[in-house]
């Protein structure tokens, strides 16, 4: 994998990351962008904040935010053949507090060979944790590395950790139309046809 790891990027700097996302992603086998941070749902957009929200305005937000519909945006026509986007994002949104927004995030979808993970299901807000990673990040990098493990089933046991961590208050989300079976570290040994 060719990977770019950004922290505490502005409005600016995720769209510059975006930008170099759409390079060099191009034919790739997966392409991934995997999002920690902030984000909330203000009408049917979920906005993913930057470092420079001045302010809890509608406004401020925009100006400060790229939207989760720009990041599929970016994922769209690379010739990948699996494009995933990973949110770790669902927290509480503090312009549900004024009446603008609501928890957690809203559900998107994206087109043949997209998945969308989110840390909870729609409308729910998921929990940081204890250590250094989220409850999602942490059950996520417990089962990332496991070869022959297809990216949807992985998933699932990510959901299920989780759910048993969080004793059912934290349910992962997964939104895909994925075509085929995807591995990240290795494929299953091909079946012996005497076997």
């Amino acid at each position: 994998f060719e990977v770019r790891a950004e922290e505490d990027l502005t409005r600016a700097g995720m769209q510059d990351a975006l930008t170099w996302f759409r390079t060099a992603a191009v034919d790739a086998e997966v392409a991934l962008i995997f999002y920690a941070g902030h984000a909330v749902q203000v009408g049917s957009e979920n906005f993913l904040i930057g470092t420079d929200l001045s302010e809890v305005s509608v406004p401020s937000l925009q100006s400060s935010s790229v939207t989760l519909s720009d990041l599929l945006a970016a994922t769209e026509g690379l010739g990948a053949e699996l494009t995933m986007v990973v949110l770790d994002a669902c927290r509480d949104n503090p312009f549900a507090e004024t009446g603008l927004g609501r928890a957690g995030l809203s559900p998107v979808s994206g087109g043949a060979g997209t998945l969308v993970a989110y840390a909870t299901g729609p409308g729910n807000v998921a929990a940081d944790g204890v250590g250094a990673n989220s409850t999602f990040t942490a059950a996520r990098l417990e089962h990332i590395e496991t070869p022959a493990l297809d990216v949807r089933l992985m998933f699932g046991r990510v959901r299920q950790d989780v759910v048993r961590a969080s004793v059912g208050q934290q349910i992962p989300w997964v939104e895909e139309a994925v075509l085929g079976e995807h591995y990240l570290v290795s494929a299953p040994a091909a079946l012996d046809p005497d076997d």
